[in-house]
């Protein structure tokens, strides 16, 4: 039960299940969740290419030397990923620019480093169970 207090007076006491509210906000935050947005697609897209590309020309070894650790102790940087999306133009065409300004990358690359060493680092450990499973 709770009262009711406005301006100082109290209006009544109402009998008031939270949960209820509780249960939207759930929904509410499932719903968006498990609805990725155009930026997080094109994220998770470019930071696939990226890493696949990577892997390429050095191994796996190699991305995780090189480019998890490298993220982890804070020394790759925009040139770094400018780099990267001019190698992937170079291979498959896409315009590094537009990805460049379709990222925000001059607005935030810190937060984009971050989410893409998180991509990483998952794509990174369901690769290394799934050899160690087999």
């Amino acid at each position: 039960m709770i009262m009711v207090i406005l301006g100082g007076y109290l209006l009544s006491k109402v009998d008031f299940d939270v949960d209820w509210i509780h249960d939207k906000i759930d929904e509410e935050t499932k719903k968006k969740k498990q609805t990725p947005t155009p930026y997080k697609i094109k994220l998770i897209e470019v930071g696939k290419a990226i890493r696949d590309s990577y892997i390429s020309k050095k191994d796996v070894n190699g991305f995780e030397r090189d480019v998890l650790q490298g993220l982890a102790h804070n020394k790759l940087t925009k040139y770094w990923l400018w780099e990267q999306l001019k190698i992937l133009e170079e291979e498959s065409k896409v315009n590094a620019q537009q990805i460049w300004f379709a990222l925000a990358l001059d607005d935030n690359l810190s937060e984009v480093l971050f989410l893409l060493r998180l991509l990483w680092t998952d794509i990174y450990k369901e690769t290394t169970r799934t050899e160690v499973n087999e």
